[in-house]
Protein backbone atom coordinates (compact mmCIF):
# COMPACT_ATOMS: atom_id res chain seq x y z
CA UNK A 1 0.00 0.00 0.00
CA UNK A 2 2.85 2.36 1.10
CA UNK A 3 4.85 1.92 -2.31
CA UNK A 4 1.43 2.59 -4.63
CA UNK A 5 1.31 5.91 -2.39
CA UNK A 6 4.82 6.43 -2.99
CA UNK A 7 4.60 6.03 -6.70
CA UNK A 8 1.26 7.98 -6.83
CA UNK A 9 3.03 10.71 -5.03
CA UNK A 10 6.06 11.26 -7.13
CA UNK A 11 4.16 11.13 -10.66
CA UNK A 12 2.41 13.82 -9.52
CA UNK A 13 5.10 16.02 -8.32
CA UNK A 14 6.82 15.34 -11.45
CA UNK A 15 4.07 16.25 -13.49
CA UNK A 16 3.59 19.41 -11.77
CA UNK A 17 6.81 20.37 -10.97
CA UNK A 18 8.12 19.38 -15.44
CA UNK A 19 6.60 22.51 -17.07
CA UNK A 20 7.44 25.10 -14.25
CA UNK A 21 11.30 24.24 -14.22
CA UNK A 22 11.73 23.43 -17.75
CA UNK A 23 10.31 26.92 -18.77
CA UNK A 24 12.91 28.66 -16.39
CA UNK A 25 15.38 26.43 -17.42
CA UNK A 26 14.78 27.03 -21.37
CA UNK A 27 15.02 30.89 -20.29
CA UNK A 28 18.34 30.58 -19.06
CA UNK A 29 19.40 28.95 -21.79
CA UNK A 30 17.93 31.33 -24.38
CA UNK A 31 20.01 33.91 -22.30
CA UNK A 32 23.07 32.20 -22.27
CA UNK A 33 23.11 32.02 -26.00
CA UNK A 34 22.04 34.84 -27.12
CA UNK A 35 25.37 36.08 -24.62
CA UNK A 36 27.36 33.61 -27.04
CA UNK A 37 25.78 34.43 -30.20
CA UNK A 38 26.81 38.66 -29.55
CA UNK A 39 30.73 37.29 -28.88
CA UNK A 40 30.82 35.55 -31.61
CA UNK A 41 31.63 32.13 -30.14
CA UNK A 42 29.77 28.89 -31.01
CA UNK A 43 26.91 27.68 -29.73
CA UNK A 44 25.70 24.16 -29.35
CA UNK A 45 22.11 23.81 -30.18
CA UNK A 46 22.42 19.98 -28.35
CA UNK A 47 23.42 21.55 -25.30
CA UNK A 48 19.78 22.91 -24.19
CA UNK A 49 18.31 19.30 -25.04
CA UNK A 50 21.01 17.66 -22.97
CA UNK A 51 20.92 20.62 -20.24
CA UNK A 52 16.75 19.81 -19.79
CA UNK A 53 17.02 16.20 -20.08
CA UNK A 54 19.57 16.37 -17.01
CA UNK A 55 17.02 19.12 -15.01
CA UNK A 56 14.00 16.13 -15.85
CA UNK A 57 16.11 13.60 -14.31
CA UNK A 58 17.12 16.06 -11.23
CA UNK A 59 13.23 17.21 -11.08
CA UNK A 60 12.04 13.36 -10.74
CA UNK A 61 15.00 12.44 -8.26
CA UNK A 62 13.72 15.24 -6.06
CA UNK A 63 10.38 14.72 -6.29
CA UNK A 64 11.33 11.24 -5.11
CA UNK A 65 13.49 11.79 -2.11
CA UNK A 66 10.09 14.11 -0.92
CA UNK A 67 7.85 11.57 -0.99
CA UNK A 68 9.94 8.81 0.61
CA UNK A 69 11.09 11.55 3.43
CA UNK A 70 6.92 11.84 3.70
CA UNK A 71 6.17 8.93 3.94
CA UNK A 72 8.96 7.91 6.17
CA UNK A 73 10.04 4.92 3.90
CA UNK A 74 13.12 3.65 6.10
CA UNK A 75 13.66 4.52 10.07
CA UNK A 76 17.53 5.02 9.33
CA UNK A 77 18.85 7.76 11.73
CA UNK A 78 20.61 8.69 8.51
CA UNK A 79 18.82 9.55 5.69
CA UNK A 80 20.43 12.81 3.85
CA UNK A 81 23.89 14.00 3.74
CA UNK A 82 25.55 16.77 2.21
CA UNK A 83 29.46 17.30 1.54
CA UNK A 84 32.25 19.60 0.57
CA UNK A 85 34.91 17.90 -1.41
CA UNK A 86 38.47 19.22 0.17
CA UNK A 87 40.90 17.76 -2.41
CA UNK A 88 39.31 19.69 -5.01
CA UNK A 89 39.54 23.02 -3.06
CA UNK A 90 42.95 22.43 -2.98
CA UNK A 91 42.94 23.51 -7.31
CA UNK A 92 40.40 26.13 -5.95
CA UNK A 93 37.17 24.14 -6.94
CA UNK A 94 34.26 24.62 -5.26
CA UNK A 95 32.88 21.11 -5.29
CA UNK A 96 29.69 20.28 -2.89
CA UNK A 97 27.30 16.94 -2.95
CA UNK A 98 23.83 15.95 -1.15
CA UNK A 99 23.42 12.09 -0.92
CA UNK A 100 20.01 10.31 0.24
CA UNK A 101 19.40 6.87 1.56
CA UNK A 102 17.17 5.14 -0.72
CA UNK A 103 17.12 1.65 0.67
CA UNK A 104 19.52 0.11 3.10
CA UNK A 105 22.25 -0.38 0.33
CA UNK A 106 21.25 2.48 -2.23
CA UNK A 107 22.15 6.01 -2.09
CA UNK A 108 21.30 9.03 -5.20
CA UNK A 109 23.09 11.57 -5.14
CA UNK A 110 24.48 14.82 -6.54
CA UNK A 111 27.61 17.13 -7.34
CA UNK A 112 28.13 20.22 -8.66
CA UNK A 113 32.08 21.99 -9.33
CA UNK A 114 32.70 24.99 -10.10
CA UNK A 115 36.37 26.77 -10.65
CA UNK A 116 36.90 30.56 -11.56
CA UNK A 117 40.23 30.77 -12.28
CA UNK A 118 41.61 32.70 -15.06
CA UNK A 119 44.48 34.64 -14.88
CA UNK A 120 47.33 35.27 -18.54
CA UNK A 121 49.25 32.00 -17.83
CA UNK A 122 46.93 30.02 -17.05
CA UNK A 123 42.74 29.39 -17.00
CA UNK A 124 40.89 26.59 -15.71
CA UNK A 125 37.18 27.80 -15.66
CA UNK A 126 34.91 24.92 -15.40
CA UNK A 127 31.67 24.32 -14.25
CA UNK A 128 30.28 20.92 -14.03
CA UNK A 129 26.92 18.76 -12.38
CA UNK A 130 27.17 15.44 -11.65
CA UNK A 131 24.12 12.97 -10.92
CA UNK A 132 24.25 9.35 -9.91
CA UNK A 133 23.46 6.14 -7.69
CA UNK A 134 25.94 4.29 -4.79
CA UNK A 135 25.72 0.77 -4.12
CA UNK A 136 26.80 0.26 -0.65
CA UNK A 137 27.99 -3.10 -0.02
CA UNK A 138 27.47 -3.13 3.77
CA UNK A 139 24.99 -0.22 4.91
CA UNK A 140 24.19 3.18 3.49
CA UNK A 141 27.25 5.60 4.28
CA UNK A 142 29.33 3.02 5.59
CA UNK A 143 32.29 1.03 4.29
CA UNK A 144 32.76 0.06 0.31
CA UNK A 145 30.65 1.29 -2.38
CA UNK A 146 30.41 1.19 -6.21
CA UNK A 147 28.74 4.61 -7.90
CA UNK A 148 27.42 4.86 -11.78
CA UNK A 149 27.13 8.57 -12.55
CA UNK A 150 25.92 10.99 -15.51
CA UNK A 151 28.24 14.36 -15.92
CA UNK A 152 27.75 17.36 -18.11
CA UNK A 153 30.59 19.73 -17.89
CA UNK A 154 31.51 23.19 -19.49
CA UNK A 155 34.87 24.13 -19.87
CA UNK A 156 37.47 27.17 -21.01
CA UNK A 157 41.24 25.28 -20.04
CA UNK A 158 44.56 26.34 -21.19
CA UNK A 159 48.08 28.53 -21.30
CA UNK A 160 49.72 31.17 -22.77
CA UNK A 161 49.96 28.65 -26.05
CA UNK A 162 46.74 27.04 -26.32
CA UNK A 163 43.10 27.24 -25.23
CA UNK A 164 40.01 24.36 -25.65
CA UNK A 165 36.63 26.05 -24.60
CA UNK A 166 33.44 23.83 -25.23
CA UNK A 167 31.38 21.81 -23.26
CA UNK A 168 30.93 17.56 -22.60
CA UNK A 169 28.76 15.51 -21.23
CA UNK A 170 29.09 11.10 -20.07
CA UNK A 171 29.07 8.26 -17.84
CA UNK A 172 31.35 6.98 -15.24
CA UNK A 173 32.12 5.05 -12.79
CA UNK A 174 33.43 5.35 -9.60
CA UNK A 175 34.86 2.77 -6.62
CA UNK A 176 35.11 4.73 -2.97
CA UNK A 177 35.24 4.14 0.78
CA UNK A 178 33.61 5.68 3.73
CA UNK A 179 34.57 6.09 7.52
CA UNK A 180 32.80 6.74 10.48
CA UNK A 181 33.95 10.14 12.27
CA UNK A 182 31.58 10.12 14.69
CA UNK A 183 27.75 10.45 14.75
CA UNK A 184 26.94 13.30 12.14
CA UNK A 185 29.99 13.07 10.25
CA UNK A 186 31.90 10.14 8.23
CA UNK A 187 35.29 11.03 5.17
CA UNK A 188 34.56 9.61 1.56
CA UNK A 189 37.30 8.69 -0.23
CA UNK A 190 36.17 7.63 -3.98
CA UNK A 191 37.86 7.59 -7.53
CA UNK A 192 36.50 7.34 -10.88
CA UNK A 193 36.34 7.05 -14.82
CA UNK A 194 34.02 8.33 -17.44
CA UNK A 195 33.62 8.24 -21.04
CA UNK A 196 32.88 11.69 -22.07
CA UNK A 197 31.44 13.24 -25.45
CA UNK A 198 33.38 16.73 -26.04
CA UNK A 199 32.99 19.40 -28.76
CA UNK A 200 35.18 22.18 -28.26
CA UNK A 201 37.56 25.13 -30.03
CA UNK A 202 41.15 24.93 -30.11
CA UNK A 203 42.07 28.72 -30.72
CA UNK A 204 44.57 31.66 -29.80
CA UNK A 205 44.14 32.68 -26.60
CA UNK A 206 45.36 36.60 -27.41
CA UNK A 207 42.21 36.56 -29.81
CA UNK A 208 39.69 38.75 -28.77
CA UNK A 209 36.11 36.79 -28.19
CA UNK A 210 35.38 39.12 -31.53
CA UNK A 211 38.07 37.59 -33.81
CA UNK A 212 37.98 35.18 -36.21
CA UNK A 213 41.37 33.10 -35.71
CA UNK A 214 40.16 29.63 -34.41
CA UNK A 215 42.98 27.36 -34.91
CA UNK A 216 40.43 23.99 -34.72
CA UNK A 217 36.75 22.83 -34.20
CA UNK A 218 36.74 19.30 -32.73
CA UNK A 219 34.08 16.30 -31.57
CA UNK A 220 35.46 13.27 -29.91
CA UNK A 221 35.28 10.95 -27.11
CA UNK A 222 37.54 11.07 -24.44
CA UNK A 223 38.37 8.69 -21.19
CA UNK A 224 39.11 10.46 -18.86
CA UNK A 225 39.09 10.72 -14.69
CA UNK A 226 35.16 11.58 -13.56
CA UNK A 227 35.47 11.32 -9.86
CA UNK A 228 38.44 12.01 -7.40
CA UNK A 229 37.34 13.38 -3.73
CA UNK A 230 38.06 13.33 -0.59
CA UNK A 231 35.28 14.73 1.20
CA UNK A 232 33.72 15.25 4.38
CA UNK A 233 29.52 14.34 4.59
CA UNK A 234 27.55 15.35 7.22
CA UNK A 235 24.90 13.24 8.23
CA UNK A 236 21.53 13.96 9.15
Amino acid sequence: MGHTVAQGLIQHMAYRLDPFFNRRIYSLIRFFQIRRCKSNRVFIGNFAANLLALADHLIRCAALLVCLAAIHHRAAAQFFGVRVNALAALTGTVAVGAEAALTDNWTVETSAYWNPIRTKRLTTQVGAVQLGVRHWFYEDFVGHFLGLHASWVDYRIGNRRRTYDGRAYGIGISYGYAWILSKRWNLVVEAGAGLYRTRDTRRDPVTSDWGDRYIRHARRWTLAPSKLEVSFNYLF
